[in-house]
């Protein structure tokens, strides 16, 4: 769970370094035909925390050891968002890029990371939605619960039930506009391909 936390923190840091420059929209043919609901983009943290928390909890006590697998995967896929953040320079999907416009002190960024980082004053001030404004390539809501649905798959009824939820992530990701779809098919990439790898290594031990 450290190391989940830790590759949260440097994806944070690589975002609202992204945040100080200019980014590129680009066009969405799917995003532009699909209607923004207001009250789904103020809900989908709560959603993506219905699909994530409790079920880790179930991992935990049905397989530890695979449950290690899914923190250790969680924190890589973080430091690859934020690697793939700055690649991208992606500008926000709706309103303006208002971020780029700030004078970005070093006091400013690090009170930026530290309010992010800030279990509080991302549920009580939503300090992540206020800061950081660009578009994330990839979806981390998509990759974390579709990389959770991959770790569930040899359980039947929990493989319904976050099957489930992580279709409600998806389109709460749509329908709020947080994302641009592309987002949503780097997020299933790359979780699929963080599976494979870290299966294909267990596999190699194991032999």
């Amino acid at each position: 769970m450290a190391f989940r936390w830790i590759g949260f923190a440097v994806m944070t840091l690589l975002a609202v370094w992204n945040e100080r420059r200019p980014g590129t929209r680009i066009a969405d043919p799917i995003l532009d035909v699909t209607p923004f609901v207001p009250w789904v983009e103020r809900w989908n943290y709560h959603v993506w925390l219905i699909a994530w928390v409790p079920w880790l909890f179930v991992v935990l006590a049905k397989d530890r050891a695979r449950f290690v697998r899914l923190m250790v995967g969680c924190g890589l896929l973080s430091v690859l968002r934020g690697i793939c953040i700055v690649a991208t320079g992606l500008g926000p999907v709706r309103g303006d890029d208002v971020n780029a416009a700030l004078t970005w002190t070093p006091e400013l960024y690090r009170q930026v990371v530290l309010d992010i980082l800030n279990p509080f004053a991302v549920f009580m001030e939503s300090s992540a939605n206020v800061w950081l404004t660009k578009d994330l390539f990839f979806s981390g809501h998509t990759a974390t619960t579709a990389f959770l649905l991959l770790h569930v798959w040899r359980w039947v009824w929990l493989r319904g039930v976050v099957g489930v939820l992580h279709v409600a992530v998806v389109l709460s990701v749509v329908f709020g506009h947080i994302h641009y779809v592309v987002d949503v098919l780097g997020g299933w990439v790359a979780a699929a391909a963080m599976f494979w790898v870290m299966e294909r290594r267990l596999r190699a031990e194991r032999e």
